[in-house]
């Protein structure tokens, strides 16, 4: 019995193992299979199948990168987007006009940011008796001046800074000690001295060229910076496309768009401070947006747009270096406000012909553009009380109504055709305004001397069809 029940365990072994074999293929074709769901879920999951049927982020032809993941909060610094510098983030920036923060920009490899990690660095660059232009002054608050702007003999302005020549020594002492061996406040504001150049490396990326034509060629320039801490800026508005690269210190912009220009109190444009507001950018009146409020680092770089307000306050001492190129508003501005004029050249008109061609003149381009009409309301209201002026409600505008001689007439036709067709080209309502209102007190100026505010008020009630307007026909 015993040999038979061996004999039967050794007839059922091999069966019991096969059987074995059996289940445990069957266990690894299932672990394979769920290895496999796994990966194709991980596949589909982390990296996506595109619309088209491509797998992202695969190999091959068809899977040239990863699909995007998750949306993530853009990071911003007082309100304005922080990018990472590429080719792509610089175009958008161009095409969005609005003010970027770049890190990892080219400008990182500039021997600026590896000389110049102290104030005392500069003296040594350049050398303690090289000569270096600064704006001196007893106020730590900057504002530019022109004084050859006519407006500088008609008003009680006295120029708040005076430009000089110092070595460089003195101006690293101000960084340094906040002031000057004299006691004033030292600015460092002068296109880069040939002993500084070599700290510079290639503008080429910061250079903004497309908008060039056969008319226009944008011009790049660079700007060095330098002032101790607490050293501000007036707030202002440039005409350029504007890289500011961060090289010492930290540096604080507040920005608005040039939306807010009617808000700003800006001096009047042909005033020495032109372009500048007469005010902090905090004391305009109430409404509007809230200003961005960047802190720049160092190595970092902002993107300005043309046009854009900024107030600049230094945080620590601090030394910057920026990249300005023409913008073709700036060009179109400029070209119509001292080219377009009729009869500039013609020195045989008559002070009443000239008056009367300027103002057939803007009330054409009013008419054939009305929303020019907000680049003069309002700005006697605001620019001009800094001259004591007050515009007068019942102000006699018949004399300037005078018919314009035929010999002027077709050209006056003919430049408000042209300038209306070159403010049409410009890159928004708010910038075609900032420029006719700089084009009406060229104008005026040009006109009529220093009698512009009677001639403005003029032309607002002309705009506002407070006058009749036989004068157009």
């Amino acid at each position: 019995q015993q040999q038979q029940q061996q004999q039967q365990q050794q007839q059922q072994q091999p069966k019991q193992q096969q059987s074995r074999r059996r289940w445990y293929s069957l266990a690894l074709a299932l672990a394979a299979v769920a290895v496999a769901v796994t990966l194709a879920m991980s596949v589909t999951a982390g990296h996506g199948a595109a619309g088209d049927g491509r797998i992202c982020g695969a190999d091959g032809e068809d899977g040239a990168g990863a699909c995007p993941s998750e949306p993530q909060e853009e990071r911003t610094n007082g309100g304005v987007p922080v990018r990472q510098w590429s080719a792509a983030a610089r175009e958008r920036a161009l095409r969005e006009r609005t003010p970027v923060v770049f890190e990892n920009a080219p400008s990182d490899a500039w021997l600026a940011h590896r000389v110049l990690t102290n104030p005392r660095a500069l003296e040594e660059v350049v050398g303690p008796d090289t000569p270096v232009q600064v704006y001196r002054g007893e106020s730590n608050r900057v504002l530019y001046h022109k004084p050859e702007m006519p407006l500088a003999k008609a008003t009680e302005w006295h120029q708040p800074y005076e430009k000089i020549m110092v070595p460089a020594r003195h101006l690293v002492e101000s960084l340094v000690n906040g002031k000057a061996p004299d006691g004033s406040y030292y600015y460092h504001s002068q296109p880069p001295i040939k002993e500084f150049q070599p700290l510079i490396g290639d503008i080429e990326p910061f250079s903004v060229r497309h908008e060039s034509n056969d008319e226009f060629t944008a011009k790049v320039q660079t700007h060095v910076w330098a002032g101790c801490a607490n050293m501000s800026a007036r707030v202002h508005y440039d005409t350029y496309f504007n890289f500011y690269v961060q090289v010492l210190g930290r540096k604080r912009f507040v920005l608005l768009p040039p939306e807010e220009w009617q808000r700003m109190r800006l001096f009047p444009a042909m005033h020495p401070s032109g372009r500048q507001s007469q005010s902090d950018i905090f004391e305009r009146p109430p409404g509007g947006p809230e200003p961005f409020d960047v802190v720049l680092e160092p190595g970092q770089v902002l993107f300005l747009p043309p046009y854009w307000f900024h107030q600049v306050d230094a945080v620590d001492v601090s030394l910057s270096i920026n990249v300005w190129t023409d913008s073709l508003d700036q060009h179109l501005e400029h070209f119509c406000s001292y080219r377009c004029i009729p009869g500039m050249q013609d020195e045989g008109l008559a002070p009443l012909e000239k008056v009367a061609g300027v103002f057939k003149l803007l009330g054409l381009l009013m008419r054939e553009l009305p929303t020019l009409l907000e680049g003069v309301r309002g700005v006697l209201d605001t620019q001009y009380a800094v001259m004591g002026a007050d515009k007068d409600p019942d102000q006699q505008c018949s004399m300037l109504q005078s018919p314009v001689p035929s010999r002027l007439d077709a050209e006056v036709r003919e430049t408000a055709t042209m300038i209306a067709s070159r403010f049409r080209e410009m890159h928004s309502e708010a910038v075609r305004q900032i420029a006719f209102s700089n084009l009406v007190q060229t104008a005026a100026y040009w006109a009529v001397g220093f009698e512009l505010v009677q001639f403005l008020t003029c032309v607002e009630q002309l705009g506002d069809g407070r006058l009749d307007q036989p004068v157009l026909d």
